[in-house]
């Protein structure tokens, strides 16, 4: 599971070490006077793609969210990869001159990884009784650690290997795990686990109590509209606004940040600080 997260999911979140790639292949380098040195123009046409992959990560989270609830974490998954696929391959023959469709690739790898994201918490049901903090922990870190990814290409790049195939060996890898998305693989664990009944005599969540934890909050069975206007989706929309939003801001600005505020140091150097930043949110 950790592996999958962390190679097919939040990637496009580890865009500055794919756009010094994309720099050194010369993508979008026709908008500069000078090929070589780069320019804004460039540099907004790149973030541009950043920005539309970026938006497009809590985009899918909506869109696959309320899917997941009818269709179950199998179909998500599933249909997911299909879509994290299509945007490799997309990506892969997009060219700046030619056919220039890095935007829509972006949003199909991101809502692809987002799928494929969510599918994975069905796993930490069956663990909720003791483990279900450390599950959700695993999970969540190698989503956030997905930046790597990028960064681990951007590194063959510069060893001589092209864009377009790293994007299809991505889209090959988004397709291996579609291959397993199967009971027999994962031993049951796409399903949620079957229900039991509490000391009351009464069907219940499983897990719905647990020592550690006490009881969860619970807010299945009420409308739609009543779970938006709770105070615990209010409170997690408010925080997620104001601490993703940065984070976001950040993952997408540190090559600029780096290329502009090194004390007049060259671009290579600038480079190298891209990746300890990226192979640090690894770490941490």
């Amino acid at each position: 599971s950790c592996v999958e997260v962390l190679t097919a999911t939040g990637v496009m979140f580890g865009w500055s070490s794919l756009s010094i790639a994309l720099r050194r292949e010369g993508t979008y380098a026709e908008l500069c006077d000078d090929d070589r040195s780069g320019c804004d123009a460039q540099a907004l046409r790149l973030n541009a793609v950043y920005t539309a992959g970026a938006f497009c990560v809590p985009l899918g989270g909506m869109i696959w969210g309320p899917l997941m609830d009818v269709k179950g974490a199998k179909w998500t998954r599933a249909v997911g990869m299909c879509v994290f696929s299509a945007g490799c391959i997309l990506f892969a023959f997009s060219d700046s001159k030619t056919f220039d469709a890095y935007v829509p690739a972006a949003c199909l790898v991101s809502i692809g990884g987002m799928a494929n994201f969510l599918s994975h918490f069905v796993l930490a049901e069956y663990f909720a009784d003791d483990h279900f903090g450390l599950v959700h922990s695993l999970i969540n870190c190698s989503f956030d650690a997905s930046t790597v990814t990028f960064t681990l290409l951007e590194l063959i790049h510069k060893e001589g290997a092209s864009t377009q195939s790293l994007f299809l060996a991505m889209a090959a890898l988004g397709l291996v795990y579609l291959a397993l998305t199967n009971e027999t693989v994962w031993a049951g664990h796409l399903s949620p686990p079957a229900k039991k009944l509490t000391s009351s005599g009464n069907e219940d969540g499983f897990g719905a109590q647990s020592p550690q934890y006490g009881a969860r909050l619970d807010e299945s069975g009420k409308p739609f509209r009543r779970q938006l206007e709770s105070r615990a989706f209010i409170a997690l929309a408010v925080w997620g606004l104001f601490t993703i939003y940065r984070t976001m801001l950040v993952l997408g600005s540190i090559t600029e940040q780096m290329l502009y505020n090194a004390d007049g140091r060259d671009a290579s150097h600038a480079e190298r600080l891209v990746r300890v930043f990226n192979f640090l949110i690894l770490i941490s």
